[in-house]
Parts: structure tokens; C-alpha cells; sequence
């Protein structure tokens, strides 16, 4: 080895040669974080919904590989390997579906018509594969029937689905173990005839029971007579509890109901009452139904409660719910709380008064440091210029605050997300250059002037187009047009900011290609995302190992 004497120094040229080195392969470190999970596609081929396993070690994701619009489904371990096959592509028009995880990770189910060609049936197969070790899990079903619907227990034990397996159109309650076999299936809901079926229901976070509705419907429209019915999960069917009914009204084309955390109160929006005027209801899980109560105050004819679209929620401890309506005056939307068991008396506005014309948007809960609030948008001060405000749910509506900084003229927020700590909310608006949408973090209790820009300076004609928040609320993954223009890349960046510490954590794009979706591992770690990174118009899965930036 030839020893170089420790007088003898590199000269400057060489430093900063080895400078420039060094830099490269900083570079490529940099990139090589991004990697692609989902392998070889065709020029056809394009990845769909994607999800992460709850133990983040799996992607599970639809595409299509083999013919253009034939998905199928696909897990691959986030450290990166060989995708795998869950559905089976044995037949022309096979589709692999609608698809769920099992919170143990070990499981996927989901909806294909991969034996029979429009007939879709629900299986369960390992998420490590093979396809061939599938176990369908729906009952017999006629030639013009199909599971239409279905979600997992909480537990991770059970699948519930819906399906017209014993008479076509007439969609009916089953409970499946999640590994199957499909003789073990028994139905929950009450028999019914003619033209009834059920049309969505909702399972408690413990597992226990099940809320389903039915209605009447043919193949052009559904009646008005909605009814709710509760069930434990265990059954049988004759178990079943009526928490809901209606007699008339007007045909709500998509009636919305929530459980409470808890799991002791169904809380739904209807015209039971009034035709035409849609109001709030509670009434309890078990019943009885002489035990529901309306929950907003008097509307007037041309006054309703906002459907559940950021219009509806109960808080986290299940006391009370918050909702949206023009209660007091027409067509100015505002917001409300009231006790989840009423009486509707008991409920308070929480929004300060609003300019003329002005009207409340959406809102959030955010439970976190400063307690429970509510978070909302609203041209609270200046009509039609939309700012975000947050209150004390439990009120007083003196005690809201703005949250965001002075807009420039023109300018408005845009969507907002509360991270899962509470602690802060993550929006975008043009807040400081009119029809410049960036991202902004701010205290979800405020003040205004504790807020920071999370992006870097944008070029003209960029934009910040979407984002999504960390579970554990460690890193902010945005999409948007930063280094050039005409290209959407992946940053992320720490939620309290400054910009100057975001990074971007997308590899690089050909010259049209930009990122698409965005997903978060649960560590917080690890984001995943589509992208036409390398070929234009071909839209595949990557994950970035970044990290949340330092």
C-alpha cells in the first residue's frame, strides 16, 4: 500500500474534485431512498388504490398488468421484493374489486369476479399469497346476483357483506369467519320481501353489534320508508332491534347515519317529521325507538341540517354532537353542539355572528393540548373571502379564534386537516399571493401568528396540489410543483416547520412525469406514493424511505 506522507496535502483542485464527488453520491443516496415497489409494467399498465397493511409491512394495491383495465390485485412487503398475485385473473372482464386488511395483517379480503364474469364474490386469501390459496367466503349466489357491499370487524374475526343470494335485487345481511369456510356464514338481518333491501349498515368499533338500513327500492328509484335496525354481531337475526322508522316523507337518495365512539347511540339525519325538512336524530344502539330524540332546534320549511359531508360529527368522548345548519337563519349555515341524548334546547351555537351573507363550510374535531375543539372554515368575517377559525366545542362561541394569518386580497383557505395528536392543523390556501395555493401549518388553538409556510418558494405557475399528515404526526407529505412548473413531485416536511427543513422525497421524473397519490406508512416513516415517474402516462407505486426530515 503506498503511504502518502501526512505533510503532503491534496491540492485545492483535488478537494473540491473530491467535493464534487462526495456531492454526487450524496445525490444518489438521496435518491435511491425512492425505490419501486410495484416492478415491471406495461405501457398500459397503471397501479389503483393502494393500502398499508396495519403492521406496515405490506402494500396491497389493484393494477393492471396483464390487459389494459383488467385489475387485479397485488400485495409486496415495503422493504421492497416480488409482488405477488392475491386475485386471479382466469377469465375475460375479471376484476379484482373493492379490497380490506385484516387489523392483524395476516388477510385480505375482497371482491372479484374472477370465477364467473359479472358475478362478484368475496374472498379472503393470505396477504402473502398465493392467489390459489383464495377461500371464497360469499354463499351460492344467482346468476344475476353479487356481493355488493362489505367491511371487517374491527376484531379482525368476521367479514359482513351484503348480497342478493337468496332472491336478485333484494340485498341481504351475512357474517362470514374471515378465513372462511362459507358454510359457516349466517345471515343477521330480519327476513324481508318484495322490493325491500338493505342498502348500507355500520359495525361497532367493538365488534359487537351491527346497524343496517333497509328501504324499498327497484331498479329506477328507492321509496321513503327508511328503517333502521340494530344486531349483535353473533345474532341471530331475530335479535334484531327497529331504532328507525319512517311513514312518508321524501325520498332521501343518500341517507347517512354515524355510530358514537362509544357504541351506545345511532345519530342520523332525516325528514321523519317535516317532508322536505331534514333534521337530526339520536336515539340508542339498543333501543328503544320510543327512546329517539330530535337534536337540532325548529328549522322553518327551507331550513335543514347538512348532510354528514363535514356537516355531522360526534365527539370523541360521544357527550355531544356538532353539527351544520341554517337553523336561524336560511341559507346562512352555522355551527352547533348539542348533548348526544339532547334535549335540543341544550344546544349552543359555536360559531361567532356572521358577516351578511356569510356561511360556515366544514369543520373537524381535534382533540389534542388545548382540549377538544372544533375547527372550521367559514366566510366568517368578510363574505365570500374563506377563513379557518377553531372554538372550544363545549363552547363559548366568544372564545373562537382565526387561525390563519391575513389573506391577500383575493385570497382564501382551502382544504385544512387536523393532525392525529390534535395539536396542530396542516391547510392550504393563497394566504400570501392570490391564486397560489401553499401549505401552512398553525396551533390548533391558535394564535394566527404562530403559524408557518411549510412549503419552499414555488415557481410561477406552481402549486401545492395535496397532502397528507403522518398517523403519528411526525412529517407532512405534499404534493406540488416546487422545482419546476410543469412537474408535481413529493416533499415532506416537519409539521412546526420552517420550509427550510422540508426535502424532497420523490426520486426523479421524466420530463412530464409528476406524483399522484400519497400514503403514509403507520410508522410515519415510510410514504408511498403513484407516480408516472418514469414513464409518462404509467403510473406505479413507489415508496420513499426518507423519513421524516431532520
Amino acid at each position: 500500500m503506498r503511504t502518502i506522507h501526512p505533510l503532503r496535502r491534496p491540492s485545492l483542485r483535488r478537494v473540491a474534485l473530491l467535493a464534487g464527488l462526495l456531492s454526487l453520491l450524496m445525490v444518489t443516496i438521496t435518491q435511491a431512498a425512492s425505490f419501486k415497489l410495484s416492478g415491471s409494467m406495461p405501457a398500459f399498465g397503471d397501479v389503483g388504490t393502494v393500502r398499508v397493511s396495519p403492521d406496515g409491512q405490506y402494500a396491497v394495491y389493484r393494477a393492471d398488468y396483464d390487459t389494459d383495465e383488467i385489475n387485479n390485485i397485488f400485495s409486496v412487503p415495503l422493504a421492497g421484493g416480488t409482488r405477488v398475485p392475491l386475485s386471479s385473473a382466469v377469465l375475460a372482464g375479471t376484476n379484482g374489486d373493492a379490497f380490506a386488511i385484516s387489523a392483524d395483517s395476516t388477510r385480505v379480503v375482497f371482491t372479484s369476479d374472477q370465477e364467473t364474469d359479472d358475478l362478484r364474490q368475496l374472498y379472503s386469501v393470505p396477504i402473502t399469497g398465493p392467489a390459489a390459496s383464495a377461500i371464497k367466503l360469499s354463499l351460492a349466489l344467482p346468476a344475476n346476483g353479487g356481493v355488493v357491499a362489505f367491511k371487517l370487524t374491527p376484531d379482525g374475526t368476521h367479514v359482513l357483506y351484503l348480497a342478493d343470494a337468496e332472491a336478485d335485487s333484494r340485498f341481504e345481511l351475512y357474517r362470514v369467519p374471515i378465513a372462511g369456510p362459507a358454510s359457516a356464514t349466517q345471515k343477521l338481518s330480519l327476513p324481508i320481501a318484495g322490493t325491500t333491501t338493505i342498502t348500507d349498515f355500520a359495525i361497532t368499533s367493538d365488534s359487537s353489534r351491527v346497524v343496517y338500513v333497509t328501504r324499498a327500492c327497484t331498479i329506477s328509484n328507492c321509496s321513503s320508508v327508511i328503517e333502521l335496525y340494530s344486531v349483535p354481531i353473533a345474532g341471530p337475526p331475530n335479535a334484531a332491534i327497529k331504532i328507525k322508522e319512517q311513514l312518508g316523507g321524501d325520498v332521501f337518495s343518500n341517507f347517512q347515519f354515524l355510530l358514537s365512539p362509544d357504541n351506545t347511540h345511532v345519530v342520523y339525519i332525516d325528514d321523519q317529521d317535516l317532508p322536505s325538512t331534514f333534521e337530526l336524530y339520536s336515539v340508542p344502539i339498543t333501543g328503544p325507538l320510543a327512546a329517539t330524540v330530535k337534536l337540532n332546534g325548529p328549522l322553518a320549511s327551507d331550513q335543514d341540517v347538512q348532510d354528514f359531508t363535514g356537516g355531522v360529527q360526534i365527539s370523541p368522548d360521544s357527550r355531544h354532537v356538532l353539527y351544520l345548519a341554517d337553523q336561524d337563519t336560511s341559507s346562512m349555515t352555522e355551527l352547533y353542539r348539542v348533548p348526544i341524548a339532547g334535549p335540543a334546547a341544550a344546544g349552543v351555537k359555536l360559531n361567532k355572528p356572521l358577516v351578511a351573507n356569510g356561511t360556515l363550510f366544514q369543520f373537524a374535531i381535534a382533540q389534542g393540548p388545548a382540549g377538544v375543539l372544533a375547527v372550521y372554515s367559514a366566510d366568517q368575517d368578510t363574505d365570500n373571502v374563506i377563513e379557518l377559525y377553531s372554538v372550544p366545542a363545549i363552547g363559548p362561541a366568544s372564545a373562537g379564534v382565526k387561525l390563519n394569518k391575513p389573506l391577500v386580497a383575493g385570497g382564501n383557505t382551502s382544504t385544512f386537516k387536523i393532525m392525529a395528536d390534535g395539536s396542530r392543523v396542516i391547510y392550504s390556501a393563497d394566504q400570501d399571493t392570490d391564486n397560489l395555493n401553499e401549505l401552512y401549518s398553525v396551533p390548533a388553538a391558535g394564535p394566527a401568528s404562530a403559524g408557518v409556510k411549510l412549503n419552499k418558494p414555488l415557481p410561477v405557475g406552481g402549486q401545492v396540489s395535496g397532502f397528507e399528515i403522518a398517523p403519528d404526526s411526525s412529517q407532512v407529505a405534499y404534493r406540488a410543483q416546487q422545482d419546476s412548473p410543469t412537474v408535481t413531485e413529493l416533499y415532506s416536511v416537519p409539521p412546526v416547520g420552517p420550509a427550510a427543513n422540508g426535502s424532497k422525497i420523490s426520486g426523479p421524473m421524466n420530463t412530464n412525469g409528476n406524483a399522484n397519490s400519497i400514503l403514509i406508512a403507520p410508522d410515519g416513516g415510510r410514504v408511498l406514493y403513484t407516480a408516472d415517474q418514469q414513464t409518462d402516462g404509467v403510473f406505479e407505486l413507489y415508496i420513499s424511505d426518507a423519513g421524516p426530515p431532520l
